[in-house]
């Protein structure tokens, strides 16, 4: 009886997934480094703290 539930899509019927790596905004910027985001996130955190 554990076999149904695999019988099943794992995505709804009619939703299609996009392609990888495609960008849905059409931009051709390459994707932020977490480290460059964490990067500058932490610096402009410590810019808004100083009096």
């Amino acid at each position: 009886m554990e076999k149904e539930a695999d019988l099943r899509p794992s995505q709804p019927v009619g939703e299609r997934k996009l392609p990888p790596f495609s960008d849905s905004r059409g931009s051709a910027a390459p994707p932020v480094k977490i480290k460059d985001f964490l990067l500058h996130a932490r610096a402009a955190l410590q810019r808004s703290q100083q009096p």
